[in-house]
């Protein structure tokens, strides 16, 4: 066979595989990125996120959370998706991938939520903490008097004062 020979075959051969392709994408009722993919990525985040602070009321680990939030969104995933099989709709495999990848959004937002509102919880609680000690050390108006109430102070007796 020659270089020449094996040349075209490699170009027909090629031609051939991307012309089948460009066909069969033409051809392709249920595109990886259609509307309908869309539809179900956004409302799968919703549904995920949602799923992790509603579970926040109940469950304290955030692990917990997650795995609920992330069960709730493809819960209701798969029941569309039988929903669809059962001849009311169009079921794909596809959507389900959606939903899968949307629902992994969807609590990872909760989570990283989850972690900003308790860091801001905590700065706050720390700062209420340290306000209220200065407070307390800056309303003392006779600085004998009010020396047990001091942080250095704390672990021993309140003294008892003679004037």
């Amino acid at each position: 066979m020659s270089p020449q020979w094996s040349l075209r075959a490699l170009v027909l051969l090629l031609t051939l595989l991307f012309q089948s392709a460009a066909v069969a994408r033409a051809h392709d009722d249920d595109p990886w990125l259609g509307h309908d993919k869309v539809l179900h990525f956004s409302v799968s985040i919703a549904l995920g996120a949602g799923g992790y602070g509603a579970s926040a009321l109940w469950v304290e680990p955030r692990w917990q959370r997650a795995l609920l939030g992330g069960a709730f969104a493809l819960t209701v995933g798969g029941a569309k998706e039988l929903y669809d099989l059962s001849g009311r709709g169009d079921p794909s495999w596809r959507d389900f991938s959606w939903d899968v990848l949307g629902s992994a959004v969807g609590v990872g937002v909760g989570y990283l939520i989850d972690l900003t509102v308790e860091r801001v919880r905590h700065s706050r609680r720390e700062t209420r903490t340290a306000l209220s000690d200065q407070s307390r050390q800056t309303r003392c108006l006779a600085p004998r008097r009010c020396a047990w109430r001091t942080p250095s102070a704390q672990s021993s007796p309140p003294a008892l004062v003679r004037w």
